[in-house]
């Protein structure tokens, strides 16, 4: 309860899923969670798995995706599709959940992010580049 609490106070994209699933934003949204699933079936206590969490969301819809595209999108500053050091450093700076996506899948969020990211090394990270280094773990 507390890790979702303070993502939904840190993520503004997290709190519009929520809303647009029909749950009540920042409250009980665990307990509105469980209670669906319970009255489904589903008895895994006061727990709620990824999986239970994300299909309520957009069923058929990778939510680890759609929110790693929405952070790109939002880095993208020039709308490009592919992300410059610039626009990596300001996007680091600016949105505290890329760092710690980083940091999850493995990799360093403090030196040499940009390379890590840029698996081809031309220079830019394309969305499939962000994509494949950082979903596992999102």
């Amino acid at each position: 309860k507390a890790e979702l609490a303070v993502a939904l106070d840190a993520d503004d994209a997290l709190n519009a899923m929520i809303q647009k699933a029909g749950l009540m934003p920042v409250h009980f949204v665990l307990e509105q969670l469980s209670e669906e699933l319970k009255a489904s079936g589903d008895t895994n206590g006061a727990r709620v798995s990824w999986q239970e969490f994300s299909r309520k969301f957009e069923p058929g819809v990778d939510v680890v995706i759609s929110l790693l595209k929405k952070i790109f999108d939002k880095v993208d500053a020039d709308e490009d599709g592919r992300l410059v050091k610039k626009e990596l450093a300001a996007g680091l700076e600016a949105e505290p959940s890329l760092s710690s996506i980083i940091e999850r899948a493995g990799l360093n969020s403090k030196w040499y992010v940009f390379e890590q990211l840029d698996a081809d090394a031309d220079g830019k990270i394309s969305w499939h580049e962000f994509r494949a280094s950082l979903e596992k773990q999102a």
